[in-house]
């Protein structure tokens, strides 16, 4: 037994050396020594898109794909079968291809800006080599103020792929020319059976040994049949690669606008993103940092130039839009883009070969053709524009319904309304789908009046052509133009669907170029820099009465220092830090907490005291403007720390400017001086807590189930400063109803009365 162990065990090892080692299931096994087995996975052919990695033939063919359609074939496709996407074709790549030329427009911008003013500058009799020296030192921090100018976004599309764009169009150009081979090789395939008809005119002597000239090659029948074929296959195959290339470069800009979309929205200023359209800021300077239902709103004291009244482009519904529907617009526009000189180039071309074989009768039935069908395609693209215009705002307002109805589930449930919401929902969508079936419609005229062009432009030719020409017309003539006139009907198909599409894309692309614009956060760790700009004690030397007074840090309040500064509310912070010795919390406020009273923690033994402990965050003697151009602040911050491991509250009434100092600290508000230093190894991170309410009275509410003291309850109404707010009707008082919904209720009323 041992023997033929051994014997059989080197039989399987002479095996694995003369003869390829077994497979299972994509595994190789290979036996080692002393028995053991090797087993190693084989190493697959690489499936997906392999079109940049095939050779010239595959390439053109496109028979890299036949061994993904046989394995379709025989089995459904899984999305494992698909393989991966090369680095080169992912939309990381291509973000980074397109972000690239994207910032480097804005810096281009920068420096026009940065040159006017150096010019500007030299013209006022200043020395210009100091401009000149400005201009290379505040070259960044000038380009991260004005990233938010305009970029014109058709630079960056044509310089992000305007090489495989021009190889398309390229391909485009030769497959065309190479489609009027075969409508004139018909005339000389005609004419050649027809000449071979006499045999008098086609005796050859075969004795006489020669060669054929090109013109007889060229007149040969079986010879341009030949042609003919070879042609028809370089069409299709200029014509596929062509839209190709032009279809991936439009998906590949589609994914980087989407990427480029979804990396602004994640930038945007809390203030730039509005829940309604329309919608103004609240006038009350009381509540200019709130809004119903406690949303956030732009900034009372924001300037007129950076104020966003729910503009296009800054909601949740719009930004989903413009990684939809804007997006695809481009790629659409890029897919036929070629369409716009290729098509008036095709239809000169052709009428000149129409001249050539029909004369003068040619160009009058392509003229009235022209002018007949061209200007009725036109009203109904027309239609169609706006009717698909009516089809996305009914398709956004049904999304807009059912995203009310998916948010206020709850209450649907609870009050049996769900029958009320889900018949507004489909009486929405039985309007969106009249408008389909409208638009249906419109494609189908679009398509029969395609098509009796055609017919009508041959009919008016030949019956001109009997009625104006004297010879008689030849059958190659005849064939010859009515091909002509085929491949004609293909322009007048496409060219009024293409004027829509440049329409959407022109509009798209401003609703892009409108949105990347918008103000965006920096980033909190990159303001450690501190800016050389006036000190923040002067905010406004011109304004005499603008000027900051900073009061007194007492020990029973924290007094705000205002300043009018163009009609609006500045705030002047300075550093306390309050309460008990041994409590690792501290508290700096923006008001009184509670005037003429001494704290509660004072009875207590609490004191005001300076924290020496290591900070995390320092401001100080810092200015805020919501404008990256403007210069007037709306927030100055005089000194505030906070420390590391303590727990640090900010208390004041509404519209002291909590929100603006948060948004300040986070880099949503431009910095104009002073520094806001964090800690190295600090991590920023934000989350805010949207208020919450039962649907009961404001006392409910405040309570929360426990039982009421009047006293306690008093002064607590007390320390959150009702003289401001919760001021209750004369009629209802504390027993009015409030609620989720309730439109009455502001953002800080809700806060305070759901803690």
């Amino acid at each position: 037994m041992t023997g033929r162990s051994r014997f059989e065990s080197r039989s399987v090892v002479l095996k694995s050396t003369l003869s390829p080692p077994p497979t299972l299931n994509g595994f190789q096994v290979r036996c080692k020594r002393k028995g053991e087995l090797q087993v190693t996975e084989i190493e697959q052919p690489t499936r997906g898109y392999r079109h940049a990695t095939a050779h010239l033939f595959s390439q053109a063919t496109f028979s890299w794909l036949t061994g993904l359609l046989w394995v379709g074939y025989c089995s459904p496709l899984e999305i494992e079968d698909l393989g991966q996407l090369p680095e080169e074709e992912t939309t990381e790549r291509q973000l980074h291809i397109f972000n690239c030329i994207y910032e480097k427009e804005k810096l281009a911008n920068a420096l026009v800006v940065l040159s006017s003013t150096a010019k500007d500058a030299g013209d006022r009799g200043h020395p210009k080599f100091l401009y000149i020296i400005f201009l290379f030192i505040s070259l960044f921090q000038a380009a991260a103020k004005k990233k938010n100018r305009r970029v014109s976004l058709w630079k960056c599309y044509f310089k992000s792929c305007w090489r495989r764009f021009a190889l398309g169009g390229l391909f485009k150009l030769l497959g065309d020319f190479v489609g009027f081979v075969g409508p004139l090789g018909i005339m000389v395939i005609l004419d050649y059976v027809a000449a071979i008809q006499k045999p008098t005119d086609n005796i050859i002597d075969s004795n006489k040994d020669q060669y054929p000239t090109w013109s007889e090659l060229l007149s040969n029948g079986y010879f341009m049949g030949l042609i003919v074929f070879l042609s028809a296959l370089a069409q299709g195959t200029l014509s596929q690669s062509s839209t190709h290339l032009i279809n991936v470069e439009g998906i590949h800009l589609k994914g980087a606008l989407q990427a480029l979309v979804y990396i602004k929205a994640l930038r945007l200023c809390v203030w730039s993103i509005s829940e309604h359209k329309d919608e103004e800021v609240p006038a009350s300077p009381e509540k200019k940092d709130a809004r119903p239902n406690g949303t956030v709103s732009p900034p009372g004291n924001c300037p007129s130039d950076t104020k966003i009244k729910g503009a296009p482009g800054t909601d949740v519904g719009a930004i989903t839009n413009l990684m939809s529907e804007d997006a695809f617009n481009v790629m659409s526009f890029f897919w036929i883009g070629h369409y716009i000189w290729a098509i008036p180039l095709k239809i000169c071309v052709l009428m000149y070969f129409l001249y050539l074989k029909l004369g003068w009768s040619a160009i009058i039935g392509a003229a009235f053709c022209i002018l007949t069908m061209t200007p009725l395609q036109f009203l109904i693209g027309k239609k169609m524009s706006s009717n698909s215009k009516a089809i996305t705002e009914l398709s956004d307002e049904r999304l807009r319904r059912m995203n009310e109805v998916l948010q206020g589930i709850k209450l649907l449930k609870l009050y049996g309304w769900e029958c009320i919401y889900g018949s507004r929902i489909l009486e929405t969508r039985k309007r969106e789908l009249r408008l389909l079936d409208k638009d249906a419609v419109y494609w189908a005229l679009l398509t029969f009046l395609t098509h009796a062009s055609s017919v009508l432009v041959t009919l008016v030719t030949f019956g001109v052509y009997f009625s104006m020409e004297e010879g008689a017309l030849s059958p190659g003539n005849v064939f010859t133009g009515l091909a002509l006139f085929n491949q004609l009907t293909v322009p007048l198909f496409i060219f009024p669907i293409t004027v829509p599409v440049i329409i959407s894309a022109m509009v798209s692309t401003k609703r892009l170029e409108d949105f990347l614009s918008l103000p965006e956060t920096s980033d909190p760790i990159s303001q450690n820099e501190p800016q050389e700009h006036p000190d923040a004690s002067d905010i406004n030397k011109e304004d005499k009465e603008s000027r900051i007074e900073e009061e007194k840090i007492t020990k029973t309040s924290v007094a705000p220092v205002e300043a009018l500064h163009n009609n609006t509310e500045m705030e002047v912070h300075s550093q306390v830090v309050m309460g008990r010795p041994q409590s690792d919390d501290n508290l700096f406020g923006l008001g009184n907490i509670l005037e003429g009273e001494e704290h509660p923690d004072d009875e207590e033994g609490g004191e005001v005291y300076p924290e020496e402990d290591e900070a995390a965050l320092t401001v100080e003697r810092a200015l805020f403007s919501w404008s990256a151009d403007s210069t007037k602040s709306v927030l100055g911050v005089d000194d505030v720390s906070i420390m590391k491991g303590k727990l640090t509250i900010i208390i004041g009434r509404v519209g002291s400017g909590k929100t603006s100092l948060l948004s300040s600290i986070l880099g949503e508000m431009n910095k104009i001086s002073g520094t806001v230093k964090w800690a190295s190894d600090t991590t920023v991170a934000y989350a805010a807590q949207k208020p919450w309410l039962l649907n009961a009275t404001l006392r409910d509410n405040i309570l929360f189930g426990q039982a009421y003291r009047p006293r306690r309850y008093k002064r607590v109404i007390g320390a959150c400063d009702p003289p401001a707010r919760h001021r209750h009707p004369p009629r209802q008082g504390p027993h009015r109803d409030w609620g989720e919904g309730d439109q009455h209720v502001w953002g800080a009323e809700a806060e305070d009365s759901g803690r």
